[in-house]
C-alpha cells in the first residue's frame, strides 16, 4: 500500500478518508478503518476522543466562505451608497430631512467600524483556511471550506459508526 512503480506514498488526499470503511482485508472481515481504530485504541489512547476537538465541524461544513465574501462585498456597496446619500443631502433644511439625515449619520457612525471588523475577520478566515489547506496538501482552487469540513464530518461519523467493540 505504501509503494508502487511511482515510489513510496508519503501521504494521501483527504478525500481518501471517505474510503477507509470500504477498503477491506482479504477475508473481508476487517476494514482499514477498523484497523486504524484498533491501533488508536491500543497505542494512542489520547486520540480515542479526537472528535471532541471537532465539535463545531458540522456547523463549519454548512458554511460557504464564498457566500460570506459576497455578503460582505454587498454590505460594503450598501455602505458606500449610504455615504453618498449622506453627502448628497447634507444641506437639507426641512425638519423631516434633518431627522432622516440624523438617522443616516447615526447608522453610518455605528456601522462603519462593524463593517471594517467584519472585513478583517473575513480576511483572517480566508488566510487561516488557505494555511490549513496547505498544511493538508490540498489545493485552495479545488476545495471549498464546506467541502473540506464535510470530509472530516463524514470521517468522524464513520469512525463512530464502524467502532470495533
Amino acid at each position: 500500500m505504501n509503494s508502487s512503480k511511482r515510489g513510496p506514498a508519503y501521504g494521501f488526499k483527504l478525500s481518501s478518508l471517505d474510503t477507509l470503511c470500504d477498503t477491506k482485508s482479504a477475508d473481508k472481515k476487517m476494514s482499514l478503518l477498523h484497523y486504524i481504530q484498533d491501533t488508536v485504541r491500543m497505542k494512542f489512547h489520547d486520540l480515542n476522543n479526537f472528535d471532541a476537538e471537532l465539535r463545531f465541524i458540522e456547523k463549519a461544513a454548512q458554511v460557504s466562505l464564498e457566500n460570506i465574501m459576497t455578503d460582505v462585498n454587498e454590505l460594503e456597496k450598501g455602505m458606500e451608497q449610504a455615504k453618498k446619500e449622506n453627502d448628497r443631502h447634507r444641506d437639507m433644511r426641512s425638519a423631516e430631512g434633518q431627522a432622516a439625515l440624523a438617522v443616516l449619520r447615526d447608522f453610518l457612525s455605528n456601522s462603519e467600524d462593524k463593517l471594517r471588523k467584519l472585513r478583517a475577520e473575513t480576511k483572517t478566515a480566508q488566510t487561516a483556511f488557505a494555511e490549513v489547506l496547505e498544511y493538508y496538501g490540498e489545493s485552495s482552487r479545488s476545495m471549498a471550506p464546506n467541502t473540506f469540513f464535510a470530509i472530516f464530518l463524514r470521517f468522524t461519523k464513520a469512525y463512530k459508526r464502524c467502532w470495533v467493540k
